[in-house]
């Protein structure tokens, strides 16, 4: 079964066939040929993986995003990043970048924030001379920077499989998505350099004030979710909700440039996006579960020998055993309880011994 576990997705990915196809073919095949498994607990299964709570925060930004992307705000957003990078020699990518980053920060969805920033900028970038190979390339990659600047979807995601702190991720994720912005910056303003593009303007301060001005509105939505989040008032599910209300608000009372036919519009997007993640999120997680319940995954852990690190150990006069865990708690207990005094370190290690699984932790005498 591990086999079969281990290369028909291969097989199947390099014939073409979707993810969530593949992945949910292997599954079927193993629990149906190689497994006594009840047929009724694929359906369980599949349910479980969906029951979780902070995925409802997936359609809020989806639909926050792209509520944005129609209404107006992205508009205004681009205004005002363009009368701050405006004087800088590629002022237009360099506007694109820090348009697609404020953007990620309040929808989350790269898929919605490619539909924003390439509809606005890519235009732009190839009337100013840049080419078309470049221009997508910089549209697609600094999209990808809503994967790390928060609220990211796959931050969401990536903390209901490993039952990670989302509003932790969100934190970690701010500095290395400013450091990756910051080294596309560097390569567009080198390449600029090189095509000799120069297309700027003078920076403006009554441009940058009224750009602000007009711009003040889609800034909220960011200092809503990220003000929320961090000063306890809500959590990130919650933020995306009250994003989303936001978004409503804005584009439909302050702006009215959405009428009800276009926000249903947007709804009907939503739904089909949030079907094309969840649908992968049900068969991943039904994948994961025969992967564990048929010892794929400990075998693999097992696998794994890393010889530098067991050195490392060894020289703290630590050995490192992989073995049963029953076998392996009972063996660390024995061996702190035989020289262990009260109150020290090793006497609070040997108190958690019963709690460790898969490793056997022993000092060397």
């Amino acid at each position: 079964m591990g086999w079969v576990m281990a290369f028909m997705p291969l097989v199947l990915l390099m014939l073409g066939m979707p993810i969530f196809l593949l992945l949910l073919t292997t599954c079927i095949t193993v629990i149906v040929f190689f497994s006594t498994i009840p047929h009724a607990v694929v359906h369980q299964i599949l349910f479980d993986a969906l029951n979780k709570f902070p995925l409802i925060a997936v359609p809020f930004f989806i639909f926050t995003g792209d509520l944005m992307s129609r209404g107006g705000l992205s508009i205004r957003l681009m205004r005002w990043i363009s009368s701050m990078f405006g004087g800088f020699r590629a002022s237009l990518p360099l506007t694109s970048l820090g348009f697609a980053a404020v953007f990620g920060a309040i929808s989350g969805a790269t898929t919605a924030s490619v539909a924003a920033v390439g509809s606005i900028t890519y235009p732009r970038l190839r009337e100013a001379g840049y080419s078309e190979r470049f221009a997508s390339a910089l549209i697609v990659s600094e999209c990808a920077l809503d994967n790390l600047i928060p609220p990211s979807i796959a931050f969401i995601l990536y903390g209901i499989a490993t039952e990670t702190s989302v509003a932790h991720l969100f934190a970690a994720g701010i500095v290395p998505g400013l450091v990756l912005g910051g080294i596309f910056a560097f390569y567009i303003y080198i390449h600029s350099f090189k095509e000799n593009i120069d297309v700027r303007q003078k920076f403006n301060w009554t441009e940058f004030i009224a750009a602000t001005k007009d711009g003040i509105w889609p800034l909220g939505a960011i200092a809503v979710i990220f003000g929320g989040i961090y000063s306890g008032v809500f959590s990130p599910t919650e933020a995306a909700g009250v994003s989303c209300v936001y978004a409503i608000f804005v584009a439909m009372v302050v702006y009215r440039e959405v009428n009800l036919i276009q926000l249903f519009q947007c709804a009907a997007r939503t739904l089909f996006l949030t079907g094309t993640f969840f649908i992968i999120v049900a068969v991943a997680g039904l994948f994961g579960w025969l992967l564990t319940i048929s010892g794929v995954a400990g075998a693999l852990t097992n696998a794994i020998d890393v010889p530098e690190t067991r050195e490392q150990l060894r020289q703290y006069g630590v050995v490192v055993d992989v073995t049963g865990a029953d076998e392996c708690a009972r063996r660390l207990a024995v061996d702190f309880e035989r020289w262990a005094r009260p109150g020290s370190l090793h006497h609070a290690i040997a108190g958690l011994a019963g709690e460790l699984r898969g490793a056997h932790f022993r000092l060397a005498e």
